[in-house]
């Protein structure tokens, strides 16, 4: 931000749009970045070591209209793409889901990459990949059950589940850190 006037020459064209000069720069952001991200992936590719790669944008800007953000769903405008790259190629698309694509929220990204190799795992891990098998994405009051958003979790263990899950988040945060203290983040 801002994503006025940053650039005099744009490779994009936008119109019909409230904002178009702003869609046309962050494009060119976009652009840019996925020039420098494949010369990023040239040089890891090239590593001896293997080497994995999680990619994403944590979410879309906030550029976009009242004409473009009516035009679409509560899926489409908080969903971005994600990227888990593995230099030795031991991530299959079959690892990740059925497609090689998924709707997963990025606290599971270190999972994603944990269930692909020999790392040990830890309590909080284990947390994740149960919450997971449950509930694969969430955000700002929306849930995903693996086939639909909805506004709250009616599963009981789910829900559980989710409530430990924000125990811990709460208690690194904000409490007194009983879960680190009792090795609950200690691979095992």
């Amino acid at each position: 931000m801002p994503y006025a006037e940053k650039y005099s020459e744009k490779h994009f064209t936008v119109s019909q749009s409230e904002r178009s000069e702003e869609i046309q720069n962050y494009l060119e952001d976009i652009y840019i970045s996925s020039n420098a991200f494949n010369q990023f992936i040239e040089k890891v590719t090239s590593r001896e070591k293997r080497t994995i790669v999680v990619f994403y944008g944590d979410h879309l800007p906030g550029i976009y209209g009242e004409d473009i953000l009516e035009k679409n769903s509560f899926k489409i405008v908080h969903q971005t793409p994600f990227i888990i790259f593995d230099n030795k190629n031991q991530i299959e698309k079959n690892d990740l889901s059925e497609s090689g694509s998924m709707i997963v929220s990025p606290v599971y990204f270190s999972n994603l990459v944990l269930n692909n190799t020999s790392l040990p795992f830890s309590g909080y891990y284990q947390l994740l990949n149960n919450l997971f098998q449950q509930l694969p994405a969430f955000e700002n009051g929306y849930y995903y059950n693996g086939k639909d958003w909805n506004k709250k979790i009616t599963d009981s263990r789910t829900l559980n589940l989710y409530k430990e899950y924000m125990m811990i988040q709460y208690d690194i945060i904000q409490g007194k850190k009983y879960s680190e203290k009792f090795g609950f983040f200690d691979p095992v």
